[in-house]
């Protein structure tokens, strides 16, 4: 297993900095497309695109372009929400899954005013992929989903891409700490999204 995850990094710090950053800037517009997003994890692809990172210009360069893809995505959600909100919100009524990933997105929005929240839902489940679709439906203006999109977007890729970088620099300085890095990495992934799972539901509780 260890020897599997050295050749992760390695792998990864090998690959030219423009293309892993095309790679990622591509995955974060589909995690947060509508419709499609939730085929995507998010949290662990963006440390994976810190784990190439070697230097701090490609640490700029991977975090620029994920929140390029987050708000591009965002923009094809919004733009859908825009056209075909309505129809899809009666469509969504007569399927149980779809009319409950509906409310509690619709919940959260009108909780925060279509502020903050709004930085906030792009690490939250399901609706990093439906809150700007949901927005649109809303009338809440691009301009307004976008600003605090690309807010949560930087600070969310800012943070994990980050931290996977220092672990990634961790394990080519020291082979032997792969697996002790990638436990820490584990258990920090796993905490935040308890941790957000939590706060949405004492949101929603509200």
């Amino acid at each position: 297993m260890e020897v599997h995850i050295i050749e992760l990094f390695h792998g990864l710090a090998a690959q030219h900095p423009a293309l892993v950053a095309v790679i990622f800037a591509a995955l974060m517009l589909v995690h947060t497309t509508a419709f499609v997003g939730p085929f995507v994890p998010g949290d662990i692809t963006v440390l994976i695109a810190g784990v190439s990172v070697d230097h701090p210009a490609q640490l700029v360069a991977v975090i620029s372009a994920g929140v390029f893809g987050c708000i591009g995505g965002a923009t094809i959600g919004y733009g859908l929400g825009a056209l075909f909100g309505a129809r899809i919100k009666g469509w969504a009524q007569h399927r149980p899954r779809w009319h409950s990933v509906w409310q509690r997105t619709e919940k959260y929005l009108h909780s925060g005013g279509g502020g903050p929240v709004i930085a906030l839902a792009i690490v939250l489940p399901l609706m990093h992929a439906f809150a700007p679709f949901i927005a649109a439906a809303h009338g809440i203006s691009y301009r307004r989903v976008m600003l605090w999109w690309g807010v949560g977007a930087a600070a969310w890729i800012g943070i994990f891409a980050s931290f996977g970088a220092i672990a990634g620099g961790l394990v080519r300085s020291d082979p032997g700490a792969a697996a002790a890095v990638a436990g820490i990495v584990a258990v920090v992934v796993v905490a935040v999204v308890f941790g957000l799972h939590k706060l949405m539901q004492r949101k929603l509780a509200d």
